[in-house]
């Protein structure tokens, strides 16, 4: 059983190794057994499907962004800590593996049939859960806030703070991709970032009490 699982983890390796050099279209079945030296049907054994295949690679990530973001709003003491802490780890956990990043957010986009990729079950159970906890997380943290101002849908702040961040990564893996870099670090932006969403956000500190 122990060589089995040691298959499988081999199979997830190179699925990510291509991706990140060849991008979503040249991840295939036939590619995969070729890299590892073993048949196709070796590697159908474990992932029947593309679609499941996607799921086994993209769903840990998926959750291991929403227990950043998780932490960084419950360990924070008020609200405004909570939305700069988000950001704060967003950018951290992204920026430290751009490949990664790219087949979150990037590659399904512009696969021709990104339906077929993630499955409708899929999107139920793991990836809207993994979402409505992230986001559940930093909404109850500026609910919680009496100088969050009352104007604002607090779990639509959350959503625009993940989407934010994503943005300005966006932007960096750009750079990188083409070799233009942009001149501002990502920790300079996030800066920024926070400082806008902080202003619109949250009463002045004087009117907090």
């Amino acid at each position: 059983m122990g060589k089995q699982e040691d298959t499988k983890i081999r199979i997830l390796d190179t699925c990510r190794a291509i991706l990140a050099e060849a991008g979503l279209p040249a991840l295939t079945f036939d590619a995969v057994a070729a890299r590892l030296g073993i048949t196709k049907q070796a590697v159908i054994y474990w992932f029947p499907t593309k679609q499941e295949l996607v799921r086994a690679l993209v769903v840990p990530w998926l959750k291991a962004e929403a227990d950043v973001v998780v932490e960084a709003a419950e360990s924070a003491a008020d609200g405004r800590q909570a939305l700069a802490q988000a950001v704060r780890a967003l950018v951290e956990f992204h920026t430290a593996d751009l490949d990664r990043f790219r087949q979150m957010y990037l590659s399904i986009q512009v696969d021709p049939r990104p339906h077929k990729l993630l499955s409708e079950q899929t999107l139920r159970d793991d990836v809207h859960p993994a979402t409505a906890r992230m986001y559940g997380a930093l909404e109850q943290a500026l609910l919680r806030d009496s100088a969050f101002r009352g104007g604002f849908d607090a779990r639509q702040v959350a959503f625009t703070v993940h989407s934010s961040a994503l943005g300005l990564i966006s932007m960096v893996a750009l750079g990188k991709a083409v070799g233009d870099p942009i001149r501002h670090a990502p920790w300079d932006l996030s800066e920024t970032l926070i400082k806008l969403l902080d202003g619109g956000m949250f009463r002045p500190r004087a009117d907090s009490a």
